[in-house]
């Protein structure tokens, strides 16, 4: 929990009270999700089944009221943001690591600025929705990320940029594993063959 929502912890501020209390909300959501997928295995409900709908809306009621009573009503809104663009802050914590790694690290203004330009290009989450990655609208979230970005930043951002739903990175990093798989394979060392 720490990992992924770490940095809502840090720019609410919360002190580690809050956080353990929040952390037990969440929990309890997880925990809450797991006991639906059980009931739903071992005794057959359909999720759309009247009890089953029921039992989910109780445990929302009593989550939503368990993080509100540790955020208050705003801090609740800014969360509700942050989990819907959790996607997003995901892909942006894999850049800030490329950006890093090229000498040329982002921070954490530019980050929360830079999911919040990519979130906004994306079809639903102006609506309330979630901000899906698939859906970024990339000629859009580049010219909005040029105002976040240093030049030597938006290069990295471009270099990963998804072609066809996945990173250039990702592209290259599959076709490699390929090639060394084939070449594996054509040794001997890899598949039903034993390696000599």
């Amino acid at each position: 929990l720490k990992q992924r929502y770490g940095p809502f912890f840090w720019k609410e501020g919360l002190t580690p009270a809050q956080i353990d209390r929040l952390s037990d909300v969440l929990v309890r959501s997880r925990m809450n999700s797991y006991d639906l997928s059980e009931i739903h295995r071992t005794q057959g409900l359909a999720f759309s089944d009247p009890a089953m709908r029921a039992q989910r809306d109780r445990d929302k009621a009593e989550v939503e009221a368990g993080l509100r009573d540790v955020l208050g009503e705003a801090g609740y809104a800014r969360l509700d943001d942050y989990r819907r663009s959790i996607e997003i802050r995901e892909y942006v914590g894999k850049i800030a690591g490329a950006t890093a790694l090229e000498g040329v690290p982002i921070n954490r203004d530019q980050a929360d600025a830079l999911v919040n330009a990519l979130a906004a290009t994306t079809p639903l989450f102006g609506r309330g929705g979630p901000a899906e990655f698939g859906r970024i609208d990339w000629k859009t979230a580049e010219a909005g990320a040029q105002s976040i970005l240093s030049p030597a930043q938006m290069k990295v951002l471009r270099e990963d940029r998804p072609v066809g739903g996945r990173s250039r990175n990702a592209e290259a990093a599959q076709r490699a594993i390929g090639r060394a798989t084939g070449e594996l394979m054509s040794a001997g060392m890899l598949g039903n063959k034993p390696a000599r």
